[in-house]
């Protein structure tokens, strides 16, 4: 942490942490008389002033008389703290850091204050925080420090405010609220450990995690929220939060998570989205771009989201080799490019073009996945090609005529290999006679059934291109008629079923 000239003094030995404040001895003192100063002798039950090598409690606070003790001058100095329920200690750290080694049992609530220039919470060696309590950073100059070791944030601790937790290694296995500018910074090769943690964004607020990487744990974002510049892994999201200048490194995401706008992220390894990630905004003017780096798995239940803005702005994706298992879903209009996709889930385009870039060697094999186009969807593929094999569904939404429909070209050159199902929809009152152009490219194949509800279909293959045509009408049944006929179904079922009782 940066500061200004003169504004603190650190006290450091080998052996431990040097107080101005009084002699060394070992004992435990206790805080008494209610609030106060605590350089006031006459509230400490050893009428001298607690320094490194004394145990302090103050735990004289109750509900109805809460305790406060201020700390505003000198440079204190304790061995261990407990700080009871309904104790209260305000740090004025900018006029020195409060610097202390050992462990810390906090049930009440610790303040760490810092206005005009940076001031500290500061620990020189190993050091525990237990209990139910809290630390408040109070503002974007306040901040927690380890010059050496390890700080662990123990189950049902909470950290919170906006300030900044410094060097050195931190474990979290309690809670970590960022609210307005919070910032996990790095040094002395630093690690920040979250597993079994949770780290909470508030809404409208922003958490740096640059140079230190966060491992493990949960994150969870209000609305608003933001993490950027640095890199998570194994981490799980949940809630609504936004990256910016993020790398994450395998992990989950239960909620909704955004790419900044005109921002950029990246994933790596494998991802497990069961909610959705929305990349662009129709609402915004700026492009976001999210990578998939390396040899990218994408699997869950969720939706991964392009989306196209006012001006001509997009969500775009890129990716080396990627794989979509089946479940997750990829859908809307922006840029895609890809070295190579692997498609065993959805893709749907809709909302404008979608445009995906493939090198001349590389395809989008679509393995039993399904890929729809609705009706106002424009795909364009250009360098490799589109691949069908015999499981795929590739459907087609017709909207209110004949030609609103979408399209499918690829470029000249890239091969567009046909099989498995062409499904249309078609949503409006067709006649004999109808035809739709939907694909164009360099053909090869032919798909093993066309299919529609409610209309018989021929199919038209050229060189370069696919045509449907409205063949004639099939009438479908009224309601009573399907009751009608599901009802004999059954009768017939439940009659097969006596036969074979009486056989056995």
């Amino acid at each position: 942490m940066k500061r200004r000239a003169g504004t603190l003094a650190r006290f450091t030995l080998a052996a431990g942490v040097i107080s101005t404040c009084g002699s060394a001895r070992s004992n435990t003192v206790d805080w008494q008389g209610g609030s106060g100063d605590w350089n006031d002798l006459a509230h400490w039950s050893s009428a001298a002033l607690p320094d490194v090598e004394t145990d302090v409690r103050i735990v004289s606070g109750a509900s109805s008389a809460p305790t406060t003790v201020t700390v505003s001058d000198c440079c204190m100095g304790v061995r261990t703290l407990v700080l009871g329920a309904y104790n209260r200690l305000e740090l004025n750290a900018e006029m020195a850091p409060f610097v202390m080694g050992g462990s810390i049992v906090n049930d009440g609530d610790i303040y760490v204050r810092a206005t005009r220039s940076s001031g500290e919470f500061a620990f020189a060696t190993d050091t525990v925080l237990y209990g139910s309590g809290t630390v408040w950073l109070t503002s974007n100059l306040a901040g927690i420090s380890l010059t050496s070791g390890t700080l662990t944030i123990g189950l049902g601790q909470t950290i919170r405010g906006s300030g900044v937790i410094g060097a050195g290694n931190v474990v979290n296995r309690g809670n970590i609220l960022a609210e307005g500018f919070m910032t996990l910074a790095a040094g002395n090769g630093g690690r920040f450990d979250n597993s079994g943690g949770t780290i909470t964004i508030g809404a409208n607020s922003y958490l740096t995690v640059n140079p230190r990487p966060v491992s493990g744990g949960r994150i969870v974002g209000g609305a608003g929220s933001t993490i950027r510049s640095g890199e998570v892994s194994d981490v799980a999201f949940s809630g609504d939060v936004s990256l910016n200048s993020m790398r994450v490194v395998s992990g989950s995401n239960s909620g909704t998570l955004r790419v900044s706008a005109g921002g950029a992220a990246s994933l790596e390894g494998s991802f497990e989205n069961n909610g959705d990630i929305r990349i662009g905004s129709r609402d915004s003017y700026y492009s976001s771009v999210l990578g998939l780096d390396g040899d990218f798995t994408l699997s869950g239940t969720g939706t991964v989201w392009l989306l196209r803005g006012p001006l001509g702005n997009v969500g775009g994706l890129q990716a080396d080799q990627l794989v979509v298992l089946a479940g997750q879903t990829i859908r809307g209009a922006g840029s895609f490019v890809v070295n190579s996709f692997v498609n065993h889930g959805r893709f749907i385009v809709e909302g404008g073009l979608l445009t995906m870039g493939l090198p001349t060697s590389g395809n989008m094999e679509n393995q039993g996945g399904t890929i729809t186009i609705a009706h106002d969807g424009q795909w364009a593929l250009s360098g490799g090609g589109l691949v069908l094999d015999e499981a795929s569904t590739l459907t087609f939404d017709i909207g209110s005529g004949q030609a609103d429909h979408g399209q499918l070209v690829v470029g000249a050159g890239a091969p567009l290999r046909l099989d498995g199902t062409l499904m249309l929809n078609i949503g409006y009152g067709a006649g004999v006679g109808d035809s739709f152009n939907l694909l164009s490219g360099t053909l090869s194949g032919t798909f093993d059934q066309v299919l529609t509800t409610g209309y018989a279909l021929t199919t038209a293959y050229s060189a370069d291109g696919v045509t449907v045509i409205v063949a004639g009408i099939s009438p479908v049944p009224e309601p009573s008629t399907w009751v009608l006929l599901l009802t004999g179904a059954a009768v017939l079922l439940a009659r097969r079923c006596q036969r074979r009782v009486r056989q056995w």
